[in-house]
């Protein structure tokens, strides 16, 4: 455990060497400061775990307080407690502005107090309250972020197999009932943190039970990471491959279908390839595309006469066929265009242009 970092805020150099000299017994890092304008900076140097506010005025204490609160824009979501050391006559007033919630604790220090062990035990006491509370904050969002990751995996699961299920006895049934003893724990911190003068053990058998709860949703998400992310995984693809536009690159330049690939890869679609005219008809037996790019010239065939026979099939009359070739003569582009190309891109591809291109004919399919 790293050793405990107190920040003293005080108005005067006088009252924040007296609580300074107070924690020597206790604690090696502690730091100070007096300056409310540099109030922030220095939370930000420090990062304490516990703030003493070492003022004879309370008003000014809860002043200066409020400012660093506000300011404290470069340490968001620090956590820490606080501490209020005041004088007997502001013991019901500080009291107060602890049960109210605006500060954790409060001990009559004014004058400075010759039992320097009572300062020492209360600031003890509040780092043992404060590792409680990020315990179970910790635990709460481990166990959250499990439920939610997992909300929809047994309606999922019972909606394939057609019976209904019963939560208790479900993986979110489990994190269901672990998040319950978060919120249990959690009332007994609050409960232990209204205690200001409780003993450490209570704390400190709190913090036991604690720990047990984060190594027991620990132990529940190893245990069931593998079937779950199996079960997720085997989902998604399903969903993936019912939703995904199929786009057909028939390209017999391994570099160049890659190529295609690689610039396809970021839209949402799925890609299938074939390297000849053969292999583009068997593909297209299996699943029929969204859309094609057609290489001009293929090894076993042209890219006319495979367009041409495309298009005879009924299935794919109206899908969108863009045509790709290094040739640019106008006659290959209309006898293209001719025999039911939709579009023509030049290579080399435009990246701009075909991400366009294939935007624009899948717009119109969906």
């Amino acid at each position: 455990m790293n050793p405990p970092k107190l920040l003293i805020l005080a108005d005067t150099p006088a009252t924040a060497q007296a609580a300074a000299a107070a924690l020597q017994a206790g604690f090696d890092h502690v730091a100070i400061s007096l300056d409310a304008e540099a109030g922030a900076a220095d939370f930000a140097r420090a990062l304490p775990d516990v703030v003493l506010l070492a003022f004879t005025d309370l008003a000014v204490l809860q002043t200066r307080y409020t400012r660093l609160v506000e300011a404290q824009v470069s340490v968001p979501g620090h956590h820490h407690r606080t501490l209020i050391l005041c004088r007997p006559e502001d013991a019901h007033t500080s009291h107060e502005l602890c049960e109210q919630g605006r500060f954790d604790d409060d001990l009559c220090f004014w004058p400075p107090n010759a039992d320097a062990r009572r300062l020492v035990m209360s600031v003890r006491q509040a780092r043992l309250r404060l590792r409680c509370e990020l315990a179970l904050v910790s635990a709460a969002s481990e166990i959250a972020d499990y439920a939610q990751r997992n909300a929809a995996l047994g309606a999922a699961l019972a909606a394939q197999s057609g019976t209904g299920s019963d939560p208790a006895c479900a993986p979110n049934g489990l994190v269901h009932h672990a998040q319950q003893r978060v919120m249990a724990l959690w009332r007994d911190a609050r409960a232990a943190g209204a205690q200001r003068q409780a003993p450490g053990a209570a704390s400190a058998e709190l913090l036991d039970r604690v720990d047990d709860l984060l190594s027991s949703s620990r132990a529940l998400r190893d245990d069931t990471a593998l079937q779950v992310d199996t079960v997720h995984a085997q989902l998604a693809n399903t969903a993936a491959a019912r939703r995904l536009p199929q786009v057909l690159v028939v390209e017999d330049d391994e570099f160049q279908q890659e190529m295609v690939a690689g610039l396809l890869q970021d839209e949402g679609v799925a890609i299938e390839r074939a390297m000849t005219g053969a292999q583009a008809l068997e593909s297209i037996t299996t699943v029929v595309p969204t859309l094609i790019l057609l290489d001009y010239q293929l090894p076993d065939t042209d890219g006319i006469s495979l367009l041409l026979t495309l298009r005879a099939m009924p299935a794919l009359a109206r899908v969108p066929i863009i045509m790709m070739t290094g040739n640019s003569d106008r006659q290959v582009v209309v006898t293209s265009l001719q025999a039911g190309a939709s579009e023509f891109i030049v290579k080399p591809l435009d990246p701009a242009k075909l991400r366009a291109k294939l935007r624009l004919y899948l717009a119109r399919a969906a």
